[in-house]
């Protein structure tokens, strides 16, 4: 357990207010940014919630309100440790943007971050690892050695890695409902599929094109 993450714990639950109003302490979250400004809570509060977590904790954040600050902040993990500050991509969003939290406990492919602005509040909730930009531990604390579990796990990432991982997942290796798994892949890889196919499509007609200009020229 670190200092930071039973100061982001006592937080659980804190949440915007609908309408016109604004949580008070989401405001005194914005607040621990550099410029010091208070700002309403519908304004993205995930940075602004890590940097005051760590302040209260005595470790100097970033002092910015954009997550993606975090990822040059700190030391770097090669995997995460419980309380490490996680840097993600945010689906649907410009390439700037990001999520910034706590890690809590990773599963079946998916981190678990205590953080806020995390529907609308601060919660601990689940993203996909694919989604990570980089593991940070703060300079001011030595980072603790990896458990045993989080070994274990580090493991398992390297064995859904193998090609045997993938040929599960389009369902080769379901021996009950093969079609079935493959058709899951099929449905999911869709527009990369017919993208590939037009493409190849497209680099088949111009060699076709190139050979058959060959053999209509005549040899001198």
């Amino acid at each position: 357990m670190t200092a930071w993450m039973d100061i982001a714990e006592g937080e659980l639950g804190q949440a915007e207010v609908p309408g016109a109003g604004d949580n008070p302490r989401i405001r005194e979250y914005h607040a621990s940014a550099s410029d010091g400004q208070e700002m309403a809570d519908s304004v993205p509060w995930c940075a602004s919630f890590a940097g005051w977590v760590l302040s209260e904790a005595g470790i100097t954040g970033t002092g910015n309100r954009m997550a993606r600050s975090y990822l040059n902040w700190g030391d770097r993990l090669d995997m995460p440790r419980y309380g490490c500050v996680v840097v993600l991509t945010r689906s649907g969003a410009g390439p700037g943007a990001g999520h910034v939290g706590f890690f809590h406990s990773r599963k079946n492919g998916r981190v678990f971050l205590l953080g806020g602005n995390q529907g609308d509040k601060v919660s601990i909730q689940g993203f996909p690892e694919s989604q990570v930009l980089g593991y940070r531990w703060p300079k001011e604390s030595a980072a603790p050695a990896p458990t045993s579990e989080e070994h274990s796990e580090a493991s398992k990432e390297l064995q859904e890695t193998s090609w045997s991982y993938w040929l599960n997942r389009i369902g080769l290796k379901n021996l009950k409902y093969p079609a079935l798994g493959l058709l899951a892949f099929l449905q999911e890889h869709m527009i990369e599929i017919a993208v590939a196919v037009v493409i190849g499509v497209i680099v088949f007609n111009l060699w076709l094109t190139h050979k058959r200009q060959v053999l209509l020229t005549p040899v001198k």
